[in-house]
């Protein structure tokens, strides 16, 4: 394993750190509000992926795959909620059956290169495609729906939004690390 970039543990801290912070705070937000499953279920999954990570990185980062793998699963956990969740919260907030479907099918696909991912960790071409287009598309998916429902949304909900790519933003970087650029 190659000696990481110290540009990249920089920027892999600074999203994993950015990326803790909305998950606490959408968790707070939730337990203050009346929350249905799907929400609180997210959060906490979103809480838990940070603090795996977090730990990860801290103490097991130079042992085996497993746990990296764990971490990654996770992430896909939190895009398989999405999928259930964004279905519900878009008719809600009056995005049509289009662009629903169109969110949904989008976060399948990521969900699947995820997963996809997780299993080609040692082909690394394989295993930064799958990553990077999801990470891509996720964060298209979320600036797209940012843009839909401006006028209905807070700052706060650009952040939550925002978060679900940062997270895979943060779990590419840490793959980055850990393979180094052989």
């Amino acid at each position: 394993m190659k000696k990481p970039d110290i540009k990249i543990l920089i920027i892999q801290g600074i999203f994993t750190i950015i990326g803790a912070v909305t998950s606490l705070i959408m968790l707070k937000r939730t337990l203050v509000s009346d929350p249905d499953i799907l929400t609180l279920l997210s959060s906490i999954i979103f809480v838990i992926v940070y603090l795996f990570i977090i730990f990860y990185s801290i103490v097991n980062y130079r042992k085996d795959d497993l746990q990296y793998k764990v971490a990654v699963y996770f992430y896909a956990a939190l895009l398989g909620i999405e999928i259930l969740y964004s279905g519900k919260l878009m008719g809600n907030m009056g995005l049509g059956e289009i662009s629903t479907l169109i969110v949904n099918v989008c976060n399948l696909i990521c969900f699947a290169l995820v997963i996809k991912f997780a299993e080609t960790l040692e082909n690394r071409k394989s295993a930064l495609i799958s990553i990077s287009v999801s990470v891509l598309i996720k964060y298209l998916v979320e600036f797209w729906l940012i843009w839909m429902m401006f006028d209905q949304i807070e700052l706060i909900h650009v952040l939550t939004a925002l978060s679900v790519p940062v997270l895979g933003t943060t779990v590419l970087l840490a793959y980055t690390h850990k393979y180094g650029n052989d």
